[in-house]
């Protein structure tokens, strides 16, 4: 059987086509297969840039409330002087203290007078009873020294200062429960 050059052409352009035909579908697939990469790549860019921003924006809340809690310098600077030498230049009864001291004593008279302010007197004149810890036996808000005094030195070494000036005797808060009667605190103060 004899071939001719225009069935060869025939034959040679049906292959041709079919072998177009199935690399078309391999590059359309490979083509969807690329754009799907893409498409995840961008994914995570778009997540990744999201949890930046979020996390950007936490660190932006954190510097601020930083800021907003840091001790803010005073105007003009106070004389450089070592607080554990200072002596304290208020009221008579407070000249002995030093430094941290006097103004933990200054702060515990506050916290008295606020107390008083707060609670007053009972029914026979007496100052109310005050906590300087909440031993679990149902001391109220009210009751605790801690809720008046606003001074800088903790509120333990400020009752030790006061203890040291005299102004609460060494006995006069009940070790177990923490009580004392406000009236000892700066006696007639």
């Amino acid at each position: 059987m004899k071939i001719t050059n225009k069935q060869i052409r025939q034959i040679i352009k049906e292959e041709l086509e079919a072998v177009l035909s199935e690399s078309n579908a391999l590059v359309y697939g490979l083509g969807l297969a690329g754009a799907a990469k893409k498409r995840r790549a961008a994914a995570k860019n778009s997540r990744d840039s999201e949890m930046e921003k979020e996390r950007q924006t936490r660190q932006r809340t954190l510097d601020k409330i930083n800021r907003m809690s840091a001790p803010r310098p005073s105007a003009s600077p106070a004389p450089t002087q070592s607080k554990s030498t200072a002596t304290f230049t208020g009221p008579e009864w407070m000249r002995g203290a030093t430094g941290d001291s006097a103004e933990g004593l200054e702060s515990l008279l506050r916290a008295k007078h606020k107390a008083i302010d707060a609670l007053g007197r009972d029914e026979y004149g007496n100052l109310p009873p005050m906590y300087i810890f909440n031993n679990g036996f149902g001391q109220q808000k009210h009751e605790l020294l801690s809720t008046y005094y606003d001074g800088d030195m903790d509120l333990y070494d400020a009752i030790d200062a006061a203890k040291a000036a005299g102004e609460l005797g060494e006995n006069d808060i009940d070790d177990e429960h923490g009580g004392f009667s406000l009236s000892k605190l700066f006696p007639g103060k």
